[in-house]
């Protein structure tokens, strides 16, 4: 029952509130991805005993959409998520939260990939 729930609300939140992104790897990419954007907060604990907050901006893609050359994959930090916003291009960087690693699954039956990153970079028009 809550397979079926998660699923119907998955279809609901990627028909009503995702966005269309192109992940690239190197040189490959792959365009056209439905991602549901997302955020983390997390802390970090500097030299001096001072705690960090932060944020990173998540988008969280179906495994299957997630294919570079041909081949379905898993998320690797420095992979990039580019997101057109008007007539910009927003780019993120997969990295990773320390403990968090740099990506999980979004829920016990794994049907998306939250992907951590953080923009690197906005290009106009």
């Amino acid at each position: 029952m809550l397979r079926n729930g998660l699923s119907w609300l998955t279809a609901i939140l990627q028909q009503q509130a995702a966005v269309s992104v192109t992940y690239r790897r190197g040189s490959d990419e792959t365009a056209g991805i439905t991602a549901i954007v997302g955020r983390t907060e997390f802390e970090a604990t500097d030299d001096e005993g001072g705690v960090l907050r932060s944020q990173s901006r998540d988008y969280l893609i179906a495994p299957a959409d997630l294919v570079i050359d041909g081949s379905q994959t898993l998320p690797n930090v420095g992979d990039k998520i580019l997101e057109t916003v008007g007539s910009e291009t927003h780019l993120y960087e997969v990295l990773t939260l320390g403990v968090e690693g740099h990506w999980r699954w979004s829920d016990p039956f794994r049907t998306l990939m939250r992907i951590h990153t953080r923009q690197v970079e906005v290009q106009s028009g």
